[in-house]
């Protein structure tokens, strides 16, 4: 395995003792390629500002090969598009998960990934939850998924269940459905292959708009209004069919 994304918070100790907590992290040690989320929180309150690392607890996270922030911001309409490739924090800013990720693999044999130099970038979604391979962590230990399975590739380990409260809606899950487990695939999938969309400038928008009430002008004087309705929803499926492909 070049690396394997851990999507859970270790930020208090085990409630199970000390000597749970030092398995954990004579595991993540051992790996040697193991990378922890860290989930950072900022605080105004009256005027100050206080920075909540939540950082793994030790000695989980000295062994571990790195530590990445996993706070994605929502759109105004409440969908996930967005990831940073930096997650501010108490005292420096921490690399995004997927980026650690991402600087781990490369460091165990993977063809370099050159990143944007962005703030964040738009995720280029593949599709619905489970358009990335499920495998179920028990049958993991158990021996049943071979060992070919899982050689020379990133792996994430995170909650899927809705119990678990870290499932989020996004462009193909608008009901909210959509573990934040795979959003970190795709996140990763879209520095892999140097798929990050791109917004189209503000001055193009308002260009198309001018154009469309132009045309939509042009078509109710020209034509009968029945006609240039049909006309006008035709030139509208076939922009949005080409918008879609």
């Amino acid at each position: 395995t070049l690396a394997i994304g851990v999507d859970l918070l270790f930020d208090l100790p085990s409630s199970r003792g000390s000597g749970d907590d030092a398995a954990l992290a004579a595991a993540v040690a051992e790996a040697c390629n193991v990378v922890l989320a860290a989930a950072p929180q900022i605080h105004v309150d009256h005027g100050f500002t206080r920075v909540d690392p939540n950082l793994p607890v030790r000695p989980i996270r000295d062994g571990a090969a790195g530590i990445g922030g996993i706070t994605m911001s929502r759109d105004p309409d409440s969908l996930i598009r967005r990831a940073p490739l930096r997650v501010a924090s108490a005292d420096e800013s921490l690399s995004f998960f997927d980026v650690a990720l991402l600087r781990t693999a490369v460091r165990r044999g993977m063809a370099t990934v050159t990143l944007p130099a962005v703030d964040e970038v738009l995720i280029n979604f593949n599709g619905p939850p489970r358009t990335f391979p499920w495998v179920a962590y028990y049958k993991v230990l158990r021996g049943e998924v071979p060992a070919d399975f899982l050689r020379e590739k990133i792996v994430l380990g995170g909650p899927t269940s809705d119990v678990m409260h870290d499932v989020f809606p996004t462009v193909f899950a608008g009901d909210g459905t959509m573990p934040g487990v795979e959003i970190h695939a795709n996140v990763l999938d879209t520095f892999v292959r140097n798929g990050r969309l791109r917004e189209v400038p503000r001055g193009i928008s308002t260009a198309v708009a001018v154009m469309a009430a132009l045309v939509g002008a042009a078509l109710v004087l020209k034509l009968h209004p029945l006609r240039g309705l049909a006309t006008g929803l035709l030139l509208w499926l076939v922009f949005t069919i080409a918008a879609y492909l």
